[in-house]
């Protein structure tokens, strides 16, 4: 068993894999027992939260997590989705498709709201005993954790943020990557996919370098190390293909 032990924080899509005649939306959830009726009617459609997402930002995501996986092993990485319906949910645990989002709420209504399914005390308990949490959230989905998120002694937090959100999730033992426009356009993906794209290529160099950038990444402050895998990732494209597995694909190993 290798050394490497990370939990991947992404959020949901609304592009989904799976679609259903009237699909679960916020009235359904701000209802309890609505709910669960709902689900139950929905029940042949539901599949794990993985599977469940199919925006590229997801699945850029997951292509990098089943990269780190097949280079060391399956307990190398742990992902967590939060979901504008359901909280943070794990990857393996059954969904059935929804249409709710914190990008169409107003400031004050997604912190309410995320407050109401808990999603910054979630996270933060998800996040105890694993070396390296790297966060790929976009502005509302950092709003909902209600930053600072601090890292206990040991841990390296990595934030792939946009532009202005640098202040709002530094501090002591974190590391902020930027992933706006900027960096969009260099690796070729559109802003909303920057940090599934940019988490992809860091897998792929993270994955030729091995356990020897472990160490460094824990330690490092700055943006230094993890964009090294990044460019590193991004230069094996030139030579390598992507490989045969669809995007998002769960490895089977």
């Amino acid at each position: 068993m290798s050394g490497v032990r990370m939990l991947v924080v992404g959020s949901c899509t609304g592009r989904k894999s799976v679609t259903c005649d009237r699909m679960l939306t916020m009235d359904d959830f701000r209802n309890p027992g609505r709910l669960r009726a709902r689900e139950a009617e929905l029940a042949a459609c539901r599949v794990p939260a993985w599977r469940l997402y199919a925006g590229l930002q997801h699945t850029s995501m997951m292509n990098g997590v089943n990269i780190i996986r097949k280079r060391f092993d399956r307990e190398s990485v742990a992902v967590a989705i939060v979901s504008a319906g359901y909280g943070l949910v794990a990857e393996d645990q059954l969904l059935v498709p929804y249409e709710a989002t914190f990008n169409e709420m107003g400031r004050r209504e997604a912190l309410a709201w995320s407050r109401h399914l808990g999603i910054a005390r979630d996270v933060r308990a998800a996040a105890k005993g694993f070396p390296l949490v790297v966060f790929l959230l976009g502005a509302r989905y950092l709003d909902a954790l209600e930053s600072p998120v601090i890292p206990q002694a040991g841990q390296r937090f990595i934030f792939l943020a946009g532009s202005g959100k640098e202040g709002a999730v530094g501090g002591p033992g974190v590391t902020v990557v930027g992933a706006g426009r900027e960096e969009a356009a260099t690796y070729g993906s559109p802003v909303i996919a920057a940090k599934g794209r940019m988490f992809e290529l860091f897998a792929r160099g993270f994955a030729h370098e091995g356990e020897a950038l472990w160490d460094r990444l824990i330690a490092d402050d700055s943006p230094a190390t993890f964009m090294c895998a990044v460019h590193i990732g991004s230069k094996s494209l030139g030579s390598e293909s992507m490989g045969a597995s669809p995007p998002g694909a769960r490895p089977t190993a």
